[in-house]
């Protein structure tokens, strides 16, 4: 090791130890140093140093990146990084942290739009203590979603705060077979965007294998692409007669795990990640599929731009649960409500969702990550933020209390419903109006059916820009419900 390196490491130990002293010294640090600007790709060399509560000190080569959309418009960035044995990046190396798996691919998440910092941690946490894979006894040490951890980080010598150490959704977390020479076996689907076959809709084009990407996912495993297994299987939910789907559907994914996914979409009310911000996972040939969660910030009443929303109302779903809840395949309705009751007297009973807040917010009160916060971004700690959190979630499970009670009482929306668009045609913009609370997609389609825009409503209203559409005729889609605008 050059002598160089020595001394940089040496410093980044006593500035390490410093900061620990100033913010609490239950929560792990990482010092990241780089000579070149941080980018959204390609990865750029820099050198880590990770100290641990218990002392542990790890030291690495690493190449790190800007990662994510609409988060790389906070100036708090969130990062990836791999761990590589030297600057050229050629070699990845595997690494652990606490009590997280071994590996080279990392998240370090800057939770800047979450007031609290605690939203996607205590998701990510519930999502593990909800849900084990069907094939837990056979892989041990599977995850059927990413752990983390806390830790605080200093870049280039600047503390930057409270951020949460991810591990990634990838073959390796999920354990999913490997290829056996041209046969497909484990298989792994990232939905990127939005768009019809992440919310299991029928998609407006069939998959090219010369590309990595089709209708909202992105292809993940195996290394040469294949898209037909997943075709077959969109194409199944979104077009399959009522009969067929419910004799088919049972076999084609595993149904604990699509039950305890609709409960957290639910309970946490996490809109994107009804299908943008979804794995689709096969273990084997010819076994279920399987759901895995990523982005889980816009959760518990907040929206993924860190804006408050509301609404406590309304089952978030698509088209695979509603044609499920629909038909209540195998008592699907029966069993998910039956799951509910019984998790609340585990999970999600009252004391345990609000001992699961208390703990994440007392621990970075107690180690004063919030007073840490505000001196090095535009940020302002307030008690109210967790009285807004609190009061959001009454009021959400006792919705969902209700609404899993007689789930098949529950209006849907349909062509009942009083829908109105205005101003039609229409210049800069359209308000669509109902005669009932919406919580609801808003999808608008150009008359080739290709999808323009994603909304979400969650009232009586919604105001849609559409500065940026060409002039046409559009068709605005509900679940249920289409209407017709034309934009001048």
């Amino acid at each position: 090791m050059r002598l160089k390196e020595i001394y940089f490491r040496l410093f980044c130990l006593f500035l390490i130890v410093g900061i620990s002293e100033s913010v609490g010294a239950q929560i792990p640090t990482i010092s990241i140093q780089t000579n070149e600007e941080i980018v959204d790709e390609p990865k750029i060399a820099g050198t880590f140093v990770y100290t641990g509560t218990d002392g542990e000190i790890i030291s690495s080569t690493i190449g790190i990146e800007i990662r994510g959309g609409f988060s790389q418009t906070f100036p708090k960035k969130t990062y990836d990084i791999e761990f590589w044995s030297d600057a050229s990046g050629s070699e990845t190396i595997d690494v652990q942290f606490g009590n997280l798996r071994e590996d080279d691919d990392w998240v370090l998440d800057a939770m800047y739009n979450e007031p609290l910092r605690i939203n996607s941690f205590i998701t990510h946490k519930l999502w593990l203590d909800l849900n084990q894979l069907y094939y837990q006894d056979q892989e041990p040490k599977a995850k059927s979603g990413a752990d983390v951890m806390y830790v605080t980080v200093t870049l280039n010598g600047e503390y930057q705060g409270i951020y949460m150490l991810s591990e990634q959704v990838d073959r390796n977390l999920l354990k999913l077979k490997r290829n056996n020479g041209s046969e497909i076996r484990g298989e792994l689907y990232k939905g990127y965007t939005w768009d019809d076959a992440v919310l299991f809709n029928d998609p407006d084009a069939t998959p090219n294998n010369n590309s990595d990407t089709w209708s909202g996912y992105e292809y993940r495993y195996p290394d040469e692409i294949d898209w037909s297994n997943a075709f077959e299987l969109i194409d199944f939910v979104a077009n399959s007669s009522d009969e067929a789907f419910a004799a088919g559907i049972g076999n084609r994914f595993d149904m604990e795990n699509i039950m305890d996914y609709f409960i957290l979409l639910n309970v946490a009310r996490i809109l994107d990640n009804r299908g943008k911000n979804i794995y689709l996972c096969r273990y084997d040939a010819n076994e279920p599929y399987f759901f895995s969660p990523w982005d889980l910030d816009g959760s518990w009443g907040l929206l993924w731009n860190g804006q408050n929303a509301t609404v406590t109302t309304g089952a978030i779903s698509n088209n695979l649960y509603d044609r499920l809840i629909e038909n209540d395949v195998d008592d699907f309705v029966g069993r998910i409500s039956q799951k509910w009751q019984d998790y609340r007297q585990t999970f999600l009973s009252d004391e345990a969702l609000d001992n699961r807040i208390n703990t994440a917010h007392q621990f970075l009160l107690d180690n004063a990550i919030y007073e840490a916060e505000s001196e090095v971004w535009d940020y302002e700690y307030s008690d109210s933020d967790l009285d807004y959190l609190f009061n959001w979630l009454g009021k959400r499970i006792k919705f969902l209390d209700e609404y899993f009670d007689d789930i098949t009482s529950v209006e849907q929306l349909s062509e009942d419903y009083n829908v109105s668009i205005h101003p039609n045609p229409a210049h800069n913009f359209i308000r669509i109006t109902s005669d009932k609370n919406i919580s609801s997609s808003v999808t608008i389609y150009n008359v080739l059916g290709q999808m323009q825009k994603v909304e979400f409503m969650d009232s009586k209203r919604i105001t849609i820009d559409i500065n940026d559409l060409p002039s046409g005729a559009y068709v605005v889609k509900f679940n249920g419900v289409s209407k017709l605008f034309n934009k001048l």
